[in-house]
C-alpha cells in the first residue's frame, strides 16, 4: 500500500513538473507557428481594395476568384446574388481560403454600390479592352435581360460611352472597389451605371478575352502591388504592409485564431 502511494505521489509529481516544463517551453519559444502566420496574414490584409462578384453562376470560378483574393491579401469580397443556380464543381478549388475572408452578400446591384459608396470607395466595372467587344471576360456578344424588362438590353450599349482605363492607370492610392460580373454576360446595366468608372487589362495578343478567374488574379495582384506603392510614402501601410491600423489587425487577427 505504501508503495503504491509512494508510485502515485511520484507521478502525479511528475505530471506537474511535465506542465510547467511544457508551460516555461511555450513562453521560451513565444507564439505558435499558427499565431505566427495568422497574425502576419492580419497585418498583411489590404482593406481598401475590394472585389464585387455580380451575378457569378460557376462555383468553380467563384472559389478560384475567393482563393486568389485571400492569397494576396484581399480582406473583403462582395457578392451580389443573381438567384439562379449555380454550376460546375468547386470542391477543393478554394483551398480553405474563403473561410479566412469576410465575404458580403447584397440582394441588388443597388444595395452593393450604395454599401460601398457610403464606406467612400470608388466602383470600378471591369470590362474587356474594346467596348465594342464582349460585355464579359469569356464570350463574344451577349444580351442580357433586365430583371423589370422582358426585352433584351445590350449591356455594353446601355452604359455611358466612357473609354475603360488601363489598369496600370489606376489611381489605387484611393480605396477602390473592383466590380466583375457574369461569366456570360458580364456586369449589368444598372451595376455598370452605378460604378463610378471602367477598367481594363489591356491585351496585345490575338485573344480577346481571358477567363473570368484569370482576369480577377491580375486585377487583383496589379491592385494589391498598386495601392502598396501608392501609400508607402505617406505612411499607410503597416510594417506587414497592409493598409489596417495596429488595432484593426490585431482585432481581425484575434478573430482569425477563433476560425478552426
Amino acid at each position: 500500500s505504501g508503495v503504491a502511494s509512494a508510485a502515485s505521489a511520484s507521478a502525479s509529481t511528475s505530471a506537474v513538473s511535465a506542465a510547467r516544463a511544457a508551460a516555461v517551453s511555450e513562453a521560451d519559444h513565444g507564439p505558435s507557428h499558427r499565431e505566427r502566420r495568422l497574425r502576419r496574414a492580419a497585418y498583411g490584409r489590404m482593406s481598401g481594395l475590394r472585389i464585387v462578384l455580380e451575378g457569378f453562376e460557376d462555383r468553380g470560378n467563384r472559389a478560384a476568384v475567393l482563393r486568389t483574393a485571400e492569397a494576396v491579401g484581399v480582406l473583403h469580397v462582395h457578392e451580389v446574388r443573381s438567384g439562379g443556380t449555380h454550376k460546375g464543381r468547386a470542391r477543393g478549388v478554394a483551398h480553405g481560403g474563403e473561410k479566412w475572408l469576410m465575404v458580403h452578400t447584397h440582394d441588388s446591384a443597388a444595395a452593393c454600390a450604395a454599401t460601398l459608396h457610403a464606406l467612400g470607395f470608388a466602383l470600378l466595372a471591369t470590362v474587356p479592352p474594346k467596348s465594342d467587344a464582349s460585355p464579359s471576360w469569356h464570350m463574344g456578344r451577349h444580351k442580357r435581360t433586365t430583371d423589370n424588362d422582358a426585352t433584351n438590353v445590350d449591356v455594353v450599349g446601355s452604359a455611358p460611352a466612357v473609354e475603360p482605363l488601363p489598369l496600370d492607370e489606376v489611381d489605387f492610392g484611393r480605396p477602390c472597389a473592383l466590380v466583375m460580373g457574369n461569366e456570360q454576360l458580364g456586369l449589368s446595366a444598372s451595376m455598370r451605371q452605378l460604378c463610378d468608372g471602367l477598367v481594363t487589362i489591356p491585351l496585345w495578343g490575338l485573344t480577346e478575352s481571358l477567363n473570368v478567374s484569370v482576369a480577377a488574379a491580375i486585377l487583383l495582384h496589379s491592385g494589391r502591388m498598386a495601392r502598396m506603392a501608392a501609400l508607402k510614402g505617406g505612411g499607410g501601410l503597416n510594417e506587414s504592409g497592409g493598409d489596417m491600423s495596429a488595432s484593426e489587425a490585431e482585432a481581425l487577427c484575434a478573430e482569425l485564431m477563433r476560425t478552426p
